[in-house]
């Protein structure tokens, strides 16, 4: 089993650096004959700059293959972003780590103004503004090899038609738009 655990800022109740800040991936290997005991180890550390996951940006969000580990970012905003949202592919037999996709907040296009919107608590210039929401591997179901279904939280991407355009009522007043895309050739 694979989980992410996203990282805390070196503030408040992390202000000791007790916590990850920058995101780890976790694998427990469960013992077959008594599910009492496992082992417990990380395979990837955000926190260990040099490393080869020393460019996490916070993990979050993760899809897991036979082969792969999709490990996706949501950045946090501390401020010391480089890059805006990654997706990683984790080879689980090499133990490579690279990335497969990046979040394009279209900040140089014509169209720009439209994906980039600025209110008093986000800068859309800032990297990592944009996150993943779930990565589901949908190749079965299509009958179509090596293709994928992502969410993908634009935050700065607002306007009022996207107001309740769901019909919810829990976040009413919530204007972000959304999208939902289709990614083919991305391995199993």
């Amino acid at each position: 089993m694979y989980f992410n655990v996203t990282g805390q800022d070196v503030t408040g109740t992390n202000a000791d650096a007790s916590r990850t800040k920058y995101g780890r991936v976790y694998r427990l290997n469960l013992d077959a004959t008594d599910p009492l005991k496992g082992t417990l180890e990380v395979i990837l550390d955000g926190d260990n700059r040099s490393g080869i996951a020393g460019k996490f940006q916070n993990p979050d969000n993760i899809c897991v293959t036979k082969n792969y580990v999709y490990v996706q970012e949501d950045a946090n905003g501390y401020g010391d972003e480089t890059h805006d949202a990654y997706i990683y592919q984790y080879n689980i037999a090499t133990k490579d780590l690279k990335v497969v996709v990046e979040l394009d907040h279209r900040r140089t296009q014509a169209d720009a103004a439209k994906y980039n919107v600025a209110t008093k608590d986000l800068d859309p210039n800032k990297k990592g503004v944009w996150e993943y929401g779930a990565l589901i591997d949908v190749s079965d179901q299509l009958g179509i090899p090596d293709t994928f279904m992502l969410s993908i939280q634009p935050h700065s991407w607002t306007g009022e038609k996207y107001k309740a355009a769901d019909g919810g009522t829990k976040r009413p007043v919530e204007s972000q738009a959304s999208q939902i895309v289709v990614i083919k050739g991305l391995a199993r």
